[in-house]
């Protein structure tokens, strides 16, 4: 038993030192590699092309004035905002209403299904409902769309 134990305990020793070895190769290899010669000006092009990006997405975030848009915002005598929907007849939809449903739902839109209409919304900014709009105008050949307060 005795033998046994110092035969475990050589081999541990043994696969340390090699498995020591094995760091110590990866380590002067990677070090003799171009990973390992990291610069900053390397990232400088980089990180300014994000900063444009950023720049970039701010302006278009900010380019609509939000105090301008809840100007447009109404209320309705209990202090609800007056909200905007689009009705879309069933029978006008080519497709089924659950696949057009699906359809713009992955575009961004809210969208409900009825017993009679699809229906678009609600949106409080009207300016909202005029991307919508746009949307069904140029993807869908839908001509009897129905805006009405909600």
């Amino acid at each position: 038993m005795r033998d046994l134990f110092k035969n475990l305990l050589g081999l541990l020793i043994f696969l340390t030192i090699i498995y020591t070895l094995y760091l110590i190769y990866s380590v002067t290899d990677f070090l003799n590699s171009e990973e390992s010669r990291i610069k900053v000006t390397d990232y400088e092009q980089e990180i300014f092309q994000k900063e444009r990006d950023l720049d970039s997405l701010r302006n278009e975030f900010n380019k609509n004035d939000i105090k301008s848009s809840l100007e447009d915002i109404k209320l309705n005598f209990d202090g609800t905002p007056v909200s905007w929907v689009i009705k879309i007849n069933i029978k006008d939809i080519a497709i089924s209403e659950e696949t057009f449903r699906e359809q713009l739902f992955n575009e961004g839109f809210q969208t409900l299904i009825n017993n009679e209409f699809v229906i678009v919304g609600p949106y409080v900014d009207k300016s909202r409902l005029e991307i919508v709009l746009e949307y069904l105008n140029n993807n869908t050949a839908l001509d009897n769309l129905i805006i009405e307060e909600w």
